[in-house]
This record gives structure tokens, sequence and C-alpha cells, in this order.
């Protein structure tokens, strides 16, 4: 048994999930074989969830322009 992620896809008029080759080979299956399929979204977090929650003593100015830099130092 293994997990991964993936998206469902449109499949005619239904929806599809891809199974990566690798996945395949490491579960030891084939074509045309009898599997299970168990279907768990994914919870995606958005600022809107945790807005007003976070307790800081730190000013928001400056917890801002740590991001920044942070940012600043992995994409530049």
């Amino acid at each position: 048994m293994f997990s991964f992620k993936t998206k469902l896809k449109p499949w005619g008029n239904s929806a599809g999930v891809v199974i990566p080759k690798k996945k395949i080979a490491e579960g030891d299956l084939s074509m045309g074989s009898d599997v299970q399929v168990t279907i768990t979204p994914v919870e995606v977090l958005r600022a809107k969830d945790i807005f007003g929650k976070l307790k800081t003593t730190r000013p928001t100015e400056e917890l801002l322009g740590e991001v920044d830099r942070q940012m600043d130092s992995k994409f530049f």
C-alpha cells in the first residue's frame, strides 16, 4: 500500500487521477490490476483561517520586514 498526492483531472463527464509509473512499480501493479481507492481531500491552509490567532508582542511592521528578508533570500 502507498499514498501520494495528485490532482483530479477531467475525464469525459467524470474525473480521474493519474498514478505515477514509479508508484505502480513500487506497488507491484500492472495494467488491469484491481485496486481499492480511498479519496481524502487535502486541506489547504488559508490566511483567513488563522488571521488574528497569532499572539505576539512584536510590531506588525517588524514581522513583515522579517518575512520580506526571508523571501528575498530564497528567490533572489
